[in-house]
């Protein structure tokens, strides 16, 4: 194509009276085009479920079902997969996390045709064509599959720090090279020492070994190797300390039992059990944020808004104003604003504010108290207990007058008599 044949836009020869005649033509058919022209496309129904239809061409061969782990939520994933190629997640239909538990309260109505969790007696040639919900994050896990630059075998550093040069190895000589470091960090004949015999509670030597894997779906199996196989407490200092230590340690303490629970010699359940959302009145979210990167966040931002319509109230504590907050409620009957935006770092200090006039005020639950164990919970008709009152004795002072203080491990009998 030569010069004079080729077309230019905009056309430089275009004025300004040629450009509004053509731009006021084109607007009229814009606006009376679809009055005198039959449309070819049918229109597109209206989703109202959350996630996209099944696609037409798939066949119940296509799918295969398993479970996300893309994060800690552990939510359901329908697989599709064409000659051994992974080509679409979605959220699982069976999976209570990707769909609605309520919608299967509805017997007049088939789950295929409600937002319900599918039974689990459902075939897959008729499940294929339900989807589940799953987030952005959860869709991206063919990322972790295909990434071309994913970690596929070990790598030695073998230059200084931060220089980025590493060296592929093998597993065997990965695992040679780690033992022998641990051997000569910890011998094999002093491990059963005692770190400092004059702070017996810091265990042996075999504690100085610390296994922090990040956030490992083998959990299991790494339990077996470090803490029962080597015999140290450090066993697995994964994500769990930054992300959601509080929550395991306050499910530790409300089902603490000395007699031990199903996964502890001595101590309360830890296991990852959440709030009851949809029977709660009142939520308070201390730097949560279920409507974006809680876990199951599918699962919990539906119940939450459930929580919402069924009028309860929930206040969102955040210096930032996450969409958790934009939907936090208040209380305004109280003056209770729906979102606190706290300065960064002074949520102890909120938090120990409260705990104070609650005690000042006296309004704790004096009788949750007394149930110090699991008997005197069930004899009560509570599901969970506190040995918080084990921790407050009663003394006299020098004068005979009665008064109450934190007992010491010692008093307790704890900790070989330790007197703090």
């Amino acid at each position: 194509m030569n010069r004079s044949e080729k077309k230019e836009w905009p056309d430089p020869s275009m004025n300004r009276r040629t450009f509004m005649k053509v731009s006021g033509t084109l607007a009229a058919w814009v606006i009376g085009g679809p009055l005198f022209t039959k449309s070819r496309l049918s229109a597109t129904p209206l989703l109202v479920t959350g996630e996209n239809p099944a696609d037409a061409i798939e066949t119940a061969e296509d799918i295969i079902y398993s479970v996300c782990q893309m994060c800690h939520s552990r939510c359901g994933l329908r697989a599709k997969v064409k000659e051994g190629i992974l080509l679409k997640l979605d959220g699982n239909p069976y999976h209570p996390n990707n769909r609605d538990v309520n919608g299967n309260e509805r017997p007049d109505i088939s789950p295929l045709e409600t937002d319900g969790r599918l039974p689990y007696d459902t075939p897959p040639e008729v499940a294929f064509r339900s989807l589940g919900r799953m987030c952005l994050k959860g869709q991206s896990g063919i990322q972790t599959l295909y990434d071309p630059y994913r970690i596929q075998h070990p790598l030695k550093r073998v230059g200084p720090r931060n220089s980025g040069k590493w060296m592929t190895i093998s597993w065997e000589q990965a695992f040679s090279e780690i033992a022998a470091k641990i051997n000569v960090l910890i011998p094999p004949s002093d491990r059963d020492e005692y770190i400092n015999p004059a702070i017996p509670e810091l265990g042996k030597k075999r504690n100085q070994l610390a296994f922090a894997p990040g956030r490992s779906v083998e959990k299991e199996l790494s339990e077996r190797i470090w803490r029962s196989g080597w015999g140290t407490v450090n066993s697995n200092l994964d994500h769990t300390s930054i992300c959601e230590a509080t929550r395991h340690v306050a499910n530790g303490l409300i089902t603490w039992d000395p007699k031990g629970s199903q996964n502890s010699l001595g101590g309360g359940r830890i296991e990852g059990w959440q709030p009851d959302i949809l029977g709660a009145e009142f939520l308070l979210f201390f730097g949560a944020n279920p409507l974006e990167a809680d876990f199951p966040m599918v699962g919990m931002a539906r119940n939450l808004m459930q929580f919402k319509r069924n009028g309860g109230k929930y206040v969102a504590i955040d210096p930032r104003f996450n969409n958790t907050a934009a939907k936090a409620t208040g209380v305004s009957g109280q003056g209770i604003p729906p979102w606190i935006p706290i300065l960064p770092g002074t949520d102890g200090a909120l938090a120990m504010g409260m705990i104070h006039w609650i005690i000042e005020n006296k309004k704790y639950d004096a009788q949750y108290l007394r149930n110090t164990d699991k008997e005197a919970a069930l004899a009560d008709g509570e599901p969970t207990w506190s040995d918080a009152t084990y921790l407050v004795g009663k003394f006299t002072d020098i004068q005979g007058k009665p008064f109450f203080r934190y007992v010491t491990a010692k008093e307790a009998g704890l900790s070989n008599g330790v007197t703090v």
